[in-house]
């Protein structure tokens, strides 16, 4: 006998929304705080810092649309995943030191 997966409630709905929000923005809006130490670490100016995350939101903006469309088909959970990995290894691009 086979089950059928219950619907979520409103409550969880809003409860993982609100988590995935909580801990995108943290990363994306604790660069701010970051800037003076990690432009000195990495040898960067600040402009090149700024544009960097300028084309960090410009690229989630547009891609965001086709996130969406990817999730109403492929699932959320999916889409969600794949979004983690290609934030991590944006960090983590962004952790390496520039050749010089």
């Amino acid at each position: 006998m086979t089950s059928t997966p219950q619907p979520l409630s409103l409550k969880q709905v809003l409860f993982c929304g609100a988590m995935i929000v909580t801990l995108s923005m943290g990363i994306r809006h604790g660069f701010g705080l970051w800037l003076q130490p990690i432009t000195q670490e990495q040898g960067w100016s600040r402009q090149s810092f700024s544009l960097a995350l300028a084309i960090q939101n410009l690229s989630w903006g547009v891609v965001g649309v086709f996130a969406g469309m990817l999730a109403d088909k492929l699932g959320a959970f999916r889409v969600l995943v794949a979004g983690a990995v290609f934030y991590a290894l944006g960090l983590a691009g962004m952790r390496s030191r520039p050749r010089r």
